[in-house]
């Protein structure tokens, strides 16, 4: 079994992060008393980082939750549409600390590019490291809805996405 993990790392997913590595670590001790053969990856979406959908102000697009948090400095990883973490692994104790140690990102708008995840999830299954013999599960988390067809519009994105591999940041 190939399980892929596929976490929004929005800003309104900061206080469910704990809980999603701690169903992680869940999910992986549960396999192990079910089967030998399970690999565990984890993948991450943000948004399309392009305004309206992120703030382009270039200290915003390093740290978009610089006047967030307590303190008024909350650290956040920069703007990014999908991020592929951690490729199919048998070790989990890697995979614990990978989920662990996620930082959320932010992004303006509500709905998120998990859409434009599950397809790069779909397109890089070399990369991810997809066994053609296993049965495969992405578990998919959000605390959001999806933009739909058209909303890329808004930041002057009228081509479809390409139907390859994208794993860069461009």
């Amino acid at each position: 079994v190939d399980i892929y993990y596929l976490t929004d790392l929005s800003y309104s997913m900061k206080d469910d992060l704990a809980t999603v590595s701690k169903q992680a670590n869940d999910i992986a001790e549960a396999m192990s008393k079910l089967t030998e053969k399970f690999r565990l990856g984890f993948g991450a979406f943000v948004d399309k980082p392009v305004p309206p959908f992120v703030d382009s102000r270039p200290s915003l697009l390093r740290n978009p939750c610089e006047h967030l948090g307590k303190t008024g400095e909350e650290i956040c990883d920069p703007p990014f549409l999908y991020k592929h973490v951690l490729n199919l692994t048998d070790n989990i104790a890697e995979f614990k600390e990978r989920t662990a140690n996620t930082k959320a990102s932010g992004n303006l708008d509500t709905p998120e590019g998990g859409l434009d995840a599950l397809m790069q999830v779909a397109l890089c299954s070399s990369e991810i490291g997809w066994n053609s013999k296993a049965r495969k599960i992405v578990l998919f988390t959000t605390d959001g809805p999806f933009h739909t067809a058209g909303d890329g519009r808004l930041a002057g994105l009228i081509k479809p996405a390409p139907q390859s591999c994208q794993l860069t940041n461009r």
